[in-house]
């Protein structure tokens, strides 16, 4: 087999551009994803899934009502936190955001069902998914979620996360 020169450059550059756009690609996806350090000193004022909900409601000519009153995470009886935290997320504080053994199986059980059969999310996916996302289920916002999980995860305390989505 003759290694023909014109073919190896052909190679070289077919390879220097898939690894250009994989990279521009992955520059556009990380630089799309939201600033999420604002939620250090402040309450977010919307969220994605209000907007939603809003849109529905004009959508079906009827009143968007937004009743919302910010509690502090100290005022939130211990006995609500725990509660909500066992039966959503029991390891939330022991993870890094995302319980990788739960999405695992999650994922196991969609493949099985062919389709989105269980959810694998803990509180810091849920946050993000309710914070700056849609409601939709494709693996695209699931990524996204994971990304933004990550970004919350580095920026606020556990119990800020917590308290954002108590709230």
């Amino acid at each position: 087999m003759k290694i023909n020169l014109k073919n190896i450059l052909k190679l070289k550059f077919i390879f220097i551009f898939f690894v250009l756009v994989v990279f521009i690609l992955s520059a556009w996806f990380y630089l799309s994803l939201p600033d999420v350090t604002f939620l250090k000193d402040e309450n977010p004022k919307s969220t994605a899934l209000i907007d939603f909900r809003r849109e529905q409601a004009q959508l079906a000519n009827k009143k968007f009502r937004l009743r919302q009153k910010w509690v502090r995470f100290q005022q939130i009886p211990d006995l609500l936190k725990k509660a909500v935290r066992i039966t959503e997320d029991s390891d939330f504080y022991s993870h890094g955001g995302i319980d990788w053994v739960e999405l695992r199986e999650s994922i196991k059980k969609n493949w099985e069902k062919g389709g989105f059969a269980r959810g694998g999310s803990t509180i810091s996916q849920q946050l993000a998914k309710n914070l700056f996302l849609s409601t939709e289920k494709s693996i695209f916002r699931k990524f996204r979620e994971i990304f933004i999980t990550y970004r919350l995860e580095k920026a606020l305390s556990k119990n800020r996360i917590f308290h954002i989505y108590l709230n």
